[in-house]
Order: C-alpha cells, then sequence, then structure tokens
C-alpha cells in the first residue's frame, strides 16, 4: 500500500520504507521552490498513524533508475 492510499487510515503496526533522503521526500522537492510544502505531509501522516508500532526503514544503497545510491 503506498503512503497516498493510506492517508488518513491508521494501523496498529505501520513500516514506511524507503525513507532515504532524496527519495522521500523527492529530491525535486526544495526549500526553494515550495515543494516541501507538498512533499513534507507524507511523512509525517506515515508516521503519526501508527496505533501501536512503528518500524522506519531505510536501505544502505539503493539501485534508483539503473544507479547505485
Amino acid at each position: 500500500m503506498t503512503v497516498h492510499s493510506a492517508k488518513g487510515l491508521e494501523f496498529d503496526v505501520r513500516v514506511p520504507l524507503g525513507l532515504e533522503e532524496g527519495l522521500f521526500p523527492h529530491e525535486q522537492a526544495s526549500p526553494e521552490r515550495d515543494g516541501w510544502k507538498m512533499e513534507r505531509p507524507w511523512p509525517t501522516s506515515a508516521i503519526t498513524r501508527a496505533r501501536h508500532r512503528l518500524y522506519l526503514s531505510a536501505a544502505q544503497t539503493r539501485l534508483l533508475h539503473g544507479q547505485t545510491r
């Protein structure tokens, strides 16, 4: 389930994946272009709707668009 489709729903356990810098929030969202105003609510929504447990996950390396980051 995506963060967008889960917005507003509460679950006993939440495990948001892909919390790396430049991926979530997206690297093209920048404070200069007011991109943060659109991207900031998504991680907050994913985190605050966990009823009992929250597990945060980030990859040490990720293959993104054919490049290892």
